[in-house]
């Protein structure tokens, strides 16, 4: 969390790899806020919807529709004092603001993916470095001092 911010200050862009998990953790939430504090705008937020088929494209677009900070999670105790002073910071209305304002583009990608089954057009860009924010199954980088 730490060394972040210098990450997303180089992206010109944010691809977002969406499966229903990624607004339920703070880690993910946290980087989409730090991505747009350094200056990241909604409109170049990239939605790629992953999972196993229509329906799970579906609550992906609920999960962003219904979003709520407080719903998210973390797994480790460590981290969670640190993202929960973080979203104090930066406030919960305006983190749940910003989730919500790529509600449109998570939209348009489930959309992409139930019409052709496929990604919208012009996704992968070239224009700069792109951050990619995921759902995995491995644990969280630990917290340092």
């Amino acid at each position: 969390l730490a060394h972040t911010p210098v990450r997303l200050a180089r992206c010109r862009k944010l691809l977002l790899l969406c499966g229903t998990a990624l607004v339920q953790r703070l880690w993910c939430v946290l980087e989409l806020y730090a991505w747009h504090a350094m200056g990241g705008s909604v409109h170049d937020v990239e939605v790629l919807i992953v999972g196993a088929g229509p329906e799970e494209a579906k609550q992906v677009v609920a999960c962003f529709d219904s979003f709520h900070v407080m719903y998210s999670t973390t797994t480790s105790t460590a981290d969670e004092r640190v993202f929960i002073r973080a979203i104090e910071l930066a406030s919960v209305p305006r983190v749940n603001e910003l989730v919500r304002q790529c509600l449109w583009n998570v939209d348009r990608a489930a959309n992409s993916f139930l019409t052709h089954g496929m990604l919208p057009h012009g996704t992968a860009s070239a224009s700069g470095p792109v951050l990619s924010l995921q759902h995995s199954t491995q644990p969280e980088p630990e917290a340092h001092a």
